[in-house]
């Protein structure tokens, strides 16, 4: 996750920042991935839970947008691929 450019992030130098955990199986061909995106944070689940991501932003009001993106990949591993997205909202 990375939340330098996520809104205002200038009350502590620590806070724009990336963070990034291992996952458990990353030798498998395909991760499910769910994530859940509020007005102050971001969590991410990876691995039927396995591995978990929690971060707390604070967007523009006139942020509207999310982007995705993998680092690149170690030698012999192809690229990422998403395969299906679904957007559900929450009340």
């Amino acid at each position: 996750m990375d939340r330098i450019h996520s809104g205002k992030t200038d009350w502590s130098p620590d806070f724009p920042t990336r963070v990034s955990a291992p996952l458990k199986h990353s030798q498998e061909n395909s991760i499910r991935i769910e994530i859940v995106v509020d007005r102050n944070s971001v969590e991410v689940f990876a691995e039927d839970g396995e591995t978990v991501l929690t971060n707390l932003i604070y967007p523009a009001a006139s942020s509207v947008g999310l982007s995705f993106y993998a680092t690149p990949t170690p030698p012999g591993v192809g690229p990422a691929l998403v395969r299906s997205v679904e957007f559900i909202p929450l009340d």
